[in-house]
């Protein structure tokens, strides 16, 4: 009797579309999705292709593939110049032929998405090629967690640290206590369940016992998870492996968490309270977090991008860093045009969520913070009696002793608008021509 197992259907429709947005610089593209025979029973999908580009600046670098406002994937190839017809190009451009090999983990993309595809020149040029929609079985998990996550939506100098400052007051939710609260626990799960269940392109080897990098002691994906591996190898660790990796990364979690709730509550003379939520900065792949948590809370913490880029220029230039990523452009003009566009892509699939995530602006945080709290808390479904807002954050304010060297204004109501007399004309033209349509839907005035 045959104790083989049919592999369960994961793909469950998949098709790609090609649409160049810059046909003057890509003249060709093409992506063709493969079917190794595991093709359909695993999270993820396989592509190779070519692209042909003339350009007169930088070499293409590689694919991203983005969803929901973050990069997915990256994919990549060998680029070569290739000649030039006599005659047909000025001395002055190139011509680069890419051979491209990808392999796209979909574990941090809903099970219904729309993936674009860009080819990434530099930090601020990208063209779009086209989209992948793909539609697959939701991640199967069997732990039940003690404590779900409130996952929130932020750029750096946004009010983050303030606002975690504050939550972390309210006795159902857990955020660690030490300056700047970035103890990131959750983050380091994520990206080890993410990590160890990418597949291998083809053209990726890892040789066998060599899985362990000794010298940065990273782990590498499984060596069989690619094309071309043994079947019900591959099939294992793209499926079952998955959803094992998802719930030891969940306990883990909650492990971590209660470890540490218990020993602070042992610090405050055994003064218990049944903890609903934690938090962290940066939580790695909401939607990974959305798919295994369904009781996880969403909030969007939104600052005009104007004022964000002033402050991250000043508190840059307060530390003598270029933090932000500064450090990935040339010019303060460059970093303006960066930011703007992470600002869109971060935040722009707001107003396609459903349910709609709690949206807090960072100018009501700051000006009338009893009411942005109360309005949080009702949210997540907690005591937001007046009096427990007022302490939190009365308790909150005595222990900002830190936000000193964090803060780059010198009042709440100097950092609201700083950006009428810090940024020039041309960069407040910029950031209004990139991200004016998303700022005119949040309540920001031209």
């Amino acid at each position: 009797m045959s104790t083989n197992k049919k592999p369960v259907q994961i793909i469950e429709d998949c098709s790609l579309s090609i649409d160049i947005s810059d046909k003057n610089r890509v003249r060709a593209f093409s992506l063709k999705r493969l079917e190794p025979a595991f093709v359909n029973s695993v999270y993820a999908l396989f592509f190779n292709g070519s692209l042909e580009v003339i350009t007169s600046g930088a070499a293409p670098k590689r694919l991203d593939f983005y969803c929901t406002g973050q990069v997915l994937g990256t994919g990549s190839g060998r680029v070569e110049k290739a000649h030039k017809r006599s005659g047909f190009l000025s001395e002055k451009t190139t011509v680069y032929k890419m051979e491209l090999d990808v392999a796209l983990n979909l574990i941090g993309s809903p099970p219904d998405a729309t993936i674009e595809i860009y080819l990434v020149f530099g930090p601020i040029d990208k063209v779009k090629l086209g989209e992948i929609k793909v539609r697959r079985k939701p991640l199967q998990t069997s732990y039940n967690v003690k404590y779900n996550p409130v996952i929130i939506h932020s750029l750096g100098r946004s009010g983050t640290t303030w606002l975690m400052h504050y939550l972390r007051e309210h006795p159902q939710i857990f955020i660690h206590g030490r300056y700047p609260h970035e103890l990131l626990g959750a983050h380091y799960w994520y990206n080890m369940l993410t990590s160890l269940t990418s597949p291998l392109s083809q053209k990726q080897h890892i040789k066998e016992w060599h899985m362990l990098d000794f010298k940065t002691k990273s782990v590498t994906p499984h060596l069989y998870y690619k094309l071309g591996a043994d079947l019900h190898g591959a099939q294992f660790i793209g499926s079952r492996y998955v959803e094992m990796m998802a719930d030891f990364c969940k306990q883990s979690v909650d492990e971590f968490y209660n470890f540490l709730i218990e020993n602070e509550e042992e610090i405050k003379s055994g003064n218990k309270t049944e903890r609903k939520y934690f938090s962290e900065k940066g939580l790695p792949s909401p939607v990974l977090l959305k798919e295994i948590y369904p009781a996880a809370k969403e909030v969007f913490l939104v600052r005009d991008i104007r004022d964000n880029i002033c402050s991250c220029l000043a508190f840059n230039k307060k530390r003598g860093t270029l933090d932000f990523g500064r450090a990935l452009v040339n010019s303060d003009d460059e970093f303006v045009l960066w930011r703007a566009t992470r600002f869109k892509e971060r935040f722009g699939h707001f107003f396609l969520c459903n349910p709609r995530p709690h949206l807090i602006r960072y100018e009501n945080l700051m000006s009338d913070p009893i009411t942005a709290m109360t309005n949080l808390l009702e949210y997540l479904e907690l005591d937001a009696k007046k009096q427990t807002v007022t302490e939190m954050y009365e308790r909150a304010r005595q222990s900002s002793t830190d936000f000193a060297f964090h803060k780059t204004a010198a009042t709440d109501e100097n950092s609201v608008e700083r950006w009428r007399s810090d940024l020039t004309l041309e960069q407040q033209k910029m950031c209004w021509k990139i991200a004016g349509e998303l700022l005119t839907g949040f309540g920001y005035a031209p």
